[in-house]
């Protein structure tokens, strides 16, 4: 897993995989789904766990605009 993969997993425990509506149906969750595609690479809630792997070399190079 690169340092990029690493930081999306994380930040997307942040959100829960799925959200129930007032009907009881479960809709996945759109920013998580988000951050494990990589939509938020370049977003602050992903490079802030990027930089909290900055002893990692060469991990900036994996971040759009890093």
């Amino acid at each position: 897993m690169t340092a990029i993969e690493q930081a999306r997993a994380q930040a997307a425990e942040r959100f829960p995989e799925h959200l129930v509506d007032t009907m009881g149906r479960e809709h996945p969750s759109i920013p998580r789904r988000a951050l494990l595609r990589g939509d938020w690479d370049s977003g602050s809630l992903v490079r802030s766990f990027v930089a909290a792997l900055g002893d990692v070399p060469g991990v900036m190079e994996d971040v759009p605009g890093g």
